[in-house]
């Protein structure tokens, strides 16, 4: 008979009866009766510590896992009297150890899987644990001090430097550096590393990540050298130039800009500094339609007036673009101002005469009417004039014909002459008819 195991019954509702032999197992997982009595077995059989952990189920039916140590207790002739021992609930012990293994085995394959090359170091500065992909930047392990090895040489000492400031400092650590990479070449990069503290504040560790932005670099120096190109374009043209960010923040203007209006370089920069520049009855229209150009994207077109150093007013035809990146978001906004003052007038003067055209066409064509009238007239009064000439000249020929016969006449009959008078009367007559011809 089985002596009563009042924590035994107590924990898996079993009674004493039921415990007679290998009893006790049936409240042992089934996976685990066999195991826990084959060691049970090879304790008994040596005499050894009996330890084993296994599954337990409780009287409320949860099942728990419990680690069991027993002991033998041994008399004078090496004899074993009895065994006590102990079972102690190690579910919840062995839960997070569960849970720390596979968050370990987690941060492991994310680490692995990580573009960057993730380690730690100790609260003294040496790194005692660096990602493989170091390895497979560099050749090198990285730990304690190797890291160095792979640095630039002119990035060392500046990189030593800000690394023993973080670590006496404990400020977090951030720098750019060139390291070596296996096929020899230097690539940039970005490391950064944070302190985890303890209750008491104290360091107890590093973590940092070092990420190689290579490719960043030499896209950030080929837009550097495009920015600059851009800027002597924008400097070399006589329109005004200008540039924005794609919230709409004014970021730069050439040279034509700060002439124009007299201000220092620098001074327009922001969101509202150009505004005031711009004439009072404009500023509505111009600030309501960049708002809209800034929300949809759409091209920035509008005219407004700028004030001069001088203080007069001139009117500007606004333009701007959005450029935009690969992936369509917008990456700049460059926008032109272009001087329309003098069209603008030559506008104006040219709906001023449209408008009073056609007043000016009807008092034209009276004009022309009235000209044309004097000018019949003028043409009427000399064609009686030719012709009043030509009558005029007929009649003194027609006169002289018979003012020549009468002077014949007169001269025979004083001298008593009057044969042949009929001849100088038939002339006479033959002139005065010709008008009746």
């Amino acid at each position: 008979m089985v002596e009563s195991q009042p924590g035994w019954e107590k924990l898996t509702g079993q009674k004493p009866e039921e415990l007679e032999g290998f009893g006790w197992t049936a409240a042992i997982h089934p996976d685990d009766v066999q195991p826990t009595i084959a060691a049970w077995n090879d304790a008994v059989t040596s005499s050894t510590p009996f330890v084993f952990e296994h599954r337990v189920r409780r009287a409320d039916g949860e099942w728990r896992r419990f680690s069991v140590r027993a002991l033998p207790t041994i008399d004078e002739d090496r004899s074993v009297v009895e065994w006590v021992g102990v079972h102690t609930d190690v579910t919840e012990q062995r839960d997070v150890a569960k849970a720390l293994a596979e968050s370990e085995d987690n941060y492991r394959n994310a680490v692995e899987l990580n573009p960057q090359t993730t380690w730690t170091a100790r609260p003294d500065g040496q790194l005692d644990r660096v990602a493989e992909r170091w390895r497979e930047w560099t050749g090198g392990s990285g730990l304690g001090s190797s890291w160095g090895e792979a640095m630039h040489p002119d990035d060392l000492e500046r990189s030593v430097e800000v690394w023993t400031r973080s670590v006496t400092t404990g400020e977090p650590y951030d720098i750019e550096h060139r390291a070596r990479m296996v096929c020899g070449e230097y690539h940039w990069m970005h490391s950064r590393a944070y302190p985890r503290r303890d209750e008491q504040g104290r360091i107890v560790k590093w973590y940092g990540s070092t990420e190689d932005i290579e490719e960043r670099k030499r896209a950030e120096e080929k837009l550097r050298a495009s920015e600059e190109q851009f800027r002597g374009f924008a400097q070399a043209v006589p329109n005004q130039i200008w540039t924005a960010t794609p919230d709409g923040y004014l970021d730069w203007f050439n040279d034509r800009v700060y002439d124009y209006m007299g201000v220092d370089p620098g001074s327009l920069d922001g969101t509202e500094a150009w505004a005031v520049n711009v004439h009072p009855d404009d500023q509505t229209t111009a600030a309501n339609a960049w708002l809209r150009s800034l929300q949809t994207g759409e091209v920035y077109e509008t005219e407004f007036r700028i004030r001069s150093a001088a203080g007069a007013y001139r009117w500007f035809l606004v333009r701007a673009v959005a450029v935009k990146s690969g992936d369509g978001r917008i990456a700049r906004w460059i926008g032109t101002n272009t001087d329309i003052e003098d069209s603008k007038r030559q506008t104006e003067e040219l709906a001023r005469f449209a408008a009073t055209l056609e007043e000016q066409v009807l008092m034209r064509t009276g004009e022309l009417m009235a000209a044309e009238e004097a000018l019949r007239q003028s043409q009427k009064m000399e064609a009686v004039g030719q012709l009043t000439g030509g009558l005029a000249h007929d009649f003194n020929n027609l006169l002289a014909g018979i003012s020549g016969s009468l002077e014949l006449i007169q001269r025979r009959t004083a001298k008593g002459q009057f044969d042949g008078l009929e001849r100088y009367v038939a002339a006479g007559q033959e002139a005065a008819a010709a008008p009746q011809r």
